[in-house]
């Protein structure tokens, strides 16, 4: 009796670490096989983005941006280096295709992996924005550079617009539904237009009130005199 209480003891404890232990070694050469691609991809991917920052570095994107004063319009930081990150990150990420492949982890597998589809598309999103960001700043500046009495203004309207556009694409290629952002950005843009319209309106009637009264008065001088 004691005996068999114990065999059964034995069976119910060492069945599962021993299940366990299989399993283990079952999956240790996947597990070897995935540290091995993801080390070799860090490495590729590290010596891609570190080429590509200092390409761009030398062909003077840096010098180009700080020297148009556009180097603000993305936090001060190196545009070379934010490349080079960009490439660094998009090459590692396409090495976890493999290396999951290789784990076999079943639902968790395709849920990294569609992860993995997914991030180029957040890459690019990214990049989107960045060049939103550079063209609205770049237009922005040289209308502040104009003679327009509301230049300002006008500026912060058109960067605005900019912005938006390309945030749009943006969001857009990521994945993300933006139609009510869209509908309320249109609204604010639609009452900012107003509002601008309305005030050069008023400071256009200012800026011309002596010279049409001028204007008139000349008229009325002319038809006196033919009286």
């Amino acid at each position: 009796m004691v005996s068999e209480y114990l065999n059964i003891t034995k069976e119910f404890v060492m069945n599962p670490i021993i299940f366990v232990g299989q399993n283990v070694l079952a999956t240790l050469p996947g597990i070897f096989g995935a540290i091995i691609i993801i080390l070799l991809g860090l490495l590729i991917a590290k010596i891609l983005g570190n080429a590509t920052k200092k390409i761009l570095y030398k062909l003077g994107l840096d010098k180009y941006l700080i020297e148009h004063k556009l180097d603000n319009a993305i936090g001060m930081v190196s545009a070379s280096k934010i490349s080079g990150d960009i490439v660094k990150w998009y090459v590692f990420v396409l090495f976890l295709i493999p290396a999951v492949n290789v784990l076999k982890l079943g639902d968790i597998s395709l849920l990294i992996i569609d992860f993995v589809k997914w991030f180029p598309s957040l890459i690019f999103g990214i990049v989107i924005v960045i060049c939103g960001l550079l063209v609205s700043e770049y237009c922005s500046r040289n209308l502040k550079n104009t003679t327009f009495k509301f230049k300002n203004q006008i500026a912060l309207c058109i960067k605005l617009i900019i912005l938006f556009f390309f945030l749009d694409v943006a969001l857009s290629e990521i994945g993300l539904n933006i139609v009510f952002i869209e509908n309320v950005f249109l609204l604010i843009l639609g009452g900012f237009i107003f509002a601008l319209s309305l005030a050069m309106g008023i400071g256009l009637g200012f800026a011309l009130k002596e010279e049409g009264k001028e204007f008139f008065n000349t008229i009325i001088k002319e038809i006196e005199k033919k009286d």
